[in-house]
């Protein structure tokens, strides 16, 4: 009697060209659509870590007012109001940042740093500045900008006496470099700064609220010319305060 079953041993499938073509497709649309998303997320958790660390760098900076009769070190190098994210000068001044390090009221540095920040001067221990400060001449420099008050030389000397913290409850006293536009358009948050107060609170500030007065300092150098127009970018960030 014949066997009804038969084996039929079919070719195995491929997928073909048009197939491919739009696996292919679809995989490009998720990857425009994902790949931004991803990117936002990570520069929203990068934002929020930024704010982390100020709200540090204002938890420090009331402990050094608190061992210091109340004051605080908002200086600028050499009469350069642009320049007030110095940590060490060449001469081996503390600045800003350091004077808070230098009194050991911080075990890691890294809270001075915003990881969105892309300039190697102004990242923790890279290449462009190293941590700790090398001395001999090399400077090392802060990723946040504190607000220019008082003058220090490169000796260390200041040309006025350091403010009392109480008297900048109202206003920012640090926040990400802002001493030229590319270095919030292209090398910072873009979008804005990150902020923290004389009392302690944080915020953020987008880059309209103090547009005007950062692009009327040009990219090009640093200059005591400019201290009129750093002020302003300073006091256009305290005009936001609710």
């Amino acid at each position: 009697m014949p066997n009804r079953y038969h084996s039929i041993n079919h070719p195995a499938r491929g997928f073909t060209m048009v197939e491919l073509l739009v696996v292919i497709s679809i995989i490009s649309v998720l990857g425009g659509i994902l790949i931004p998303a991803v990117n936002m997320a990570r520069d929203s958790a990068r934002k929020l870590e930024c704010m982390s660390n100020l709200r540090q760098v204002g938890m420090v900076m009331q402990v050094y007012a608190d061992d210091n009769a109340g004051l605080a070190p908002l200086v600028y190098a050499a009469g350069y109001k642009q320049s007030s994210y110095w940590f060490h000068n060449a001469s081996g001044v503390w600045l800003d940042a350091g004077m808070i390090y230098n009194d050991g009221l911080v075990e890691n540095a890294a809270i001075f740093f915003c990881s969105l920040n892309s300039r190697t001067k102004h990242t923790f221990n890279s290449s462009a500045n190293p941590w700790p400060p090398v001395g001999g001449g090399v400077k090392s420099r802060s990723g946040y900008a504190f607000r220019p008050v008082v003058s220090i030389n490169n000796w260390g000397y200041l040309e006025a006496p350091l403010p009392q913290l109480g008297s900048y409850s109202k206003q920012v006293i640090a926040a990400d470099i802002c001493d030229k536009p590319g270095k919030v358009l292209d090398e910072g948050h873009g979008d804005g700064v990150s902020a923290v107060w004389g009392d302690g609170h944080t915020t953020g500030i987008s880059y309209s609220s103090f547009k005007d007065a950062l692009s009327a300092i040009p990219d090009s150098s640093q200059s005591s010319a400019h201290n009129d127009k750093v002020d302003a970018v300073w006091e256009a960030f305290d005009a936001t305060l609710e």
